[in-house]
């Protein structure tokens, strides 16, 4: 599929001090069962006792930092978040597989909704955009549009890190969400040059609770390309406008 993505490996180092927990803990078992099968019965009960205070008191520490680091602390996000792409016109491009796909160009908009999902405010702290890839730019650009606006904001994402600021005139960061008011944030992109592959990351506060929430497409990154540079050949940008660039997009 296009673009194609690498895969995260993680470190074998890392790997093993994420597990460090479970690996002392399987020592203790296997140290256990040796003298349960081996010792005499004082000497067994004895060094079964001390054993299992050992990894008790060891899982006691450790387990809760790992509960939550993997599950988060204090339940799920209190904010439901929708994204969609609006008023924006595409790059007709060729995939590596020789399918035709459609791109947002630069200049479209991300709509976001975000609203509470329960009884108690959230305080939406601020938004960072989140760039994983970039590319050149290539295809045709054709335009089929809508606008509708509501809290608009500009996102540079040509710069390093990508720049998101409110539209001139408009409020910006933070922003006070209620399950009877949420917020319509309509985010419009700005990229001079290749393609960039982003995400947005929602920081809120809740109840004396702090989070984040990642912001994509059910899952995957926005995907924004340059628009073509302008000629002067009187090609419509519907009728398709070639973009030049032998470099292909991976």
């Amino acid at each position: 599929m296009w673009p194609r993505q690498q895969r995260n490996v993680i470190p074998p180092v890392r790997w093993l001090r994420r597990r460090r927990s479970w690996l002392i803990a399987a020592c203790c078992i296997a140290v256990g069962v040796g003298i349960f099968l081996s010792a005499p019965g004082s000497v067994r009960n004895w060094a079964i006792g001390v054993i299992s205070a050992a990894l008790a008191g060891y899982l006691s520490a450790g387990l809760p930092s790992w509960l939550r680091r993997t599950f988060g602390a204090g339940g799920p996000a209190p904010i439901v978040v929708t994204a969609e792409v609006v008023a924006a016109d595409y790059m007709k491009v060729d995939d590596l597989d020789g399918r035709t796909a459609t791109v947002p160009a630069s200049g479209h908009t991300v709509r976001l909704v975000v609203e509470a999902s329960g009884p108690q405010a959230v305080v939406l702290r601020s938004l960072i955009p989140v760039v994983v890839a970039r590319g050149s730019a290539t295809g045709s650009l054709f335009s089929p549009r809508a606008v509708v606006k509501t809290r608009p904001f500009s996102l540079a994402l040509d710069g390093d890190p990508a720049v998101l600021q409110a539209a001139a005139g408009g409020p910006g960061f933070p922003f006070r969400v209620t399950a009877d008011d949420p917020e319509v944030f309509e985010i419009m992109t700005h990229l001079g040059s290749g393609y960039a592959r982003w995400f947005l990351e929602l920081h809120w506060t809740s109840g004396g609770r702090r989070g984040s929430t990642r912001i994509d497409l059910a899952g995957h990154p926005f995907i924004t390309m340059a628009r073509p540079p302008s000629r002067s050949s009187g090609k419509a940008a519907a009728g398709g406008t070639e973009v030049t660039s032998e470099t292909a997009i991976r």
